[in-house]
């Protein structure tokens, strides 16, 4: 007897072209054994994807004053989240997937290069603003390399490290923990009847405790799950 899935409903998309204009990919949206194809472009332009990159690379280090750009960075994430499910709305409306009310797991297929689909922010879907409850999970096709022969071809347990680092701010809260969690409970629960599941979590969330995570099980980790919404404090 088939298990209920304790997250919501099962969706994926998987990019099988890029279009002919270059700047998006031709998806299939599938969901119980109904699929629509569509169109998705990027949502950023060069300029706007660089102001992200800043955001997200350089800010905390380089520029913490600059608020006003950090605001505009913020408001054109909630701009992409929008822009991406306005995108999605007629193939979840064409393969009766209800994203409104209840919980959709959305699996995004692609190859991992440059062009791939995958360098869209998919885990902007996840913006709490956004009328719809979807989590978001990548899955990478196999590429023609061949495997390191110092990685072994058989593994007893997929093992994966958390790590969290938040401001507790009672005037504004951050993002629901449970929220980011979604994409790594989901990865546990399609893998774990088939292979057991060694998860640790870094205390406490700083990068000396990473390291030192890192430097005691050398080459144990085959995942590494960040929810590190804190801060920069004396520099580091």
């Amino acid at each position: 007897m088939a298990t209920a899935n304790p997250l919501g409903a099962q969706c994926s998309l998987v990019a099988t072209s890029q279009g002919t204009d270059g700047q998006g990919w031709d998806v299939i949206v599938t969901s119980n054994l109904l699929s629509h194809q569509i169109h998705i472009t990027d949502p950023f332009s060069k300029t706007r994807e660089n102001d992200l990159k800043w955001y997200l690379e350089d800010r905390a280090l380089q520029d913490p004053f600059a608020e006003k750009r950090a605001m505009d960075a913020e408001k054109s994430l909630e701009f992409y989240g929008k822009n991406l499910y306005e995108q999605l709305k007629p193939a979840f409306a064409r393969i009766n997937v209800d994203v409104a009310s209840k919980q959709v797991c959305l699996a995004i297929g692609g190859r991992n290069d440059g062009q791939s689909i995958h360098r869209l922010h998919w885990e902007a879907l996840e913006y709490p603003e956004l009328p719809c409850n979807i989590c978001v999970y990548r899955i990478q096709e196999e590429t023609n390399i061949d495997a390191s022969k110092d990685i072994p071809k058989k593994k007893t347990s997929l093992n994966l490290l958390f790590m969290t680092a938040r401001v507790l701010d009672k005037v504004k809260p951050d993002v629901d923990q449970r929220l980011i969690l979604r994409p790594v409970c989901s990865l546990i629960a399609r893998i774990s009847s088939a292979m057991p599941i060694d998860f640790d979590v870094v205390r406490p969330g700083t990068f000396e405790a990473l390291e030192q995570w890192l430097s005691q099980r050398k080459e144990h980790y085959d995942l590494i799950h960040f929810d590190v919404h804190g801060e920069v404090v004396n520099g580091r």
